[in-house]
């Protein structure tokens, strides 16, 4: 399913923080090693999982933390 306005709700509350690898996992609703492994491309994570995560991290702003420096 995608992304809606509803799971990101979270993110609205209080100061605007750098969206970290356990947020996209909580809206995608996969674990936080999961969430790594597609970002870092392995290929033990299924197509459609990977692409959910990926839509995911893109809608919430997720950068990697060496993309934040």
């Amino acid at each position: 399913s995608d992304v809606c306005s509803s799971d990101l709700t979270f993110l609205k509350i209080g100061v605007h923080m750098a969206v970290s690898i356990r947020d996209v996992a909580k809206a995608t609703g996969v674990s936080v090693s999961t969430v790594s492994r597609a970002l870092n491309g392995y290929s033990d994570v299924n197509k459609e999982t990977q692409q959910k995560i990926q839509k995911t991290a893109k809608a919430l702003g997720y950068q990697r933390s060496e993309e934040r420096r």
